[in-house]
């Protein structure tokens, strides 16, 4: 009897100790999430303990507004091999001029059956152009400069026929 008591609490605190082995790959991010006229946009994935991704071997193709990730990662369905740590990976998609775009996130792991390719998120997003602020070029300083030299001259001429009238 008491040996049946021992193995049922060594069995509960085996239970009661033991870590489970949680896979997880979190949803694909824009970064940044609304981007400027010529500024570089990447999708960032955050996975860990059964899945990794790795920047190595991934694609990006661009067609007109439609873009297409595929990343590779390693995905282990064997709980002894979730030893994956928590990492980010970022992969780049390029720079992109004012419009909407969308970039859908595929992975690709080799599973128990051969290649597995998976769609982790289709992501909208819009390009926005930067606003210039207008500038002079060298003409327009030139003119400007000028039309003030012209006031000028012309203010200073006005108070000297004052101050002779008045004097």
């Amino acid at each position: 009897m008491s040996r049946a008591i021992s193995a049922f609490a060594l069995l509960l605190v085996s239970l009661l100790t033991c870590s489970w082995a949680h896979a997880f790959v979190d949803p694909p991010v824009l970064v940044p999430t609304n981007p400027a006229d010529g500024q570089p946009v990447s999708v960032s994935i955050t996975a860990g303990t059964c899945d990794l991704f790795s920047p190595d071997g991934s694609t990006v193709t661009r067609s007109g507004n439609d873009t297409h990730l595929i990343a590779q990662s390693g995905h282990s369905n064997d709980v002894e091999f979730c030893t994956y740590p928590t990492l980010t990976t970022t992969y780049l998609l390029g720079t992109f001029l004012p419009g909407s775009y969308t970039v859908q996130v595929d992975r690709q792991y080799l599973g128990n059956n051969g290649l597995v390719t998976e769609t982790l998120a289709t992501l909208s997003f819009a390009v926005a152009a930067i606003a210039t602020t207008p500038t002079l070029g060298a003409g327009g300083l030139l003119l400007l400069i000028s039309l003030l030299l012209i006031v000028s001259a012309r203010v200073l001429a006005l108070r000297r026929l004052s101050i002779r009238r008045s004097g």
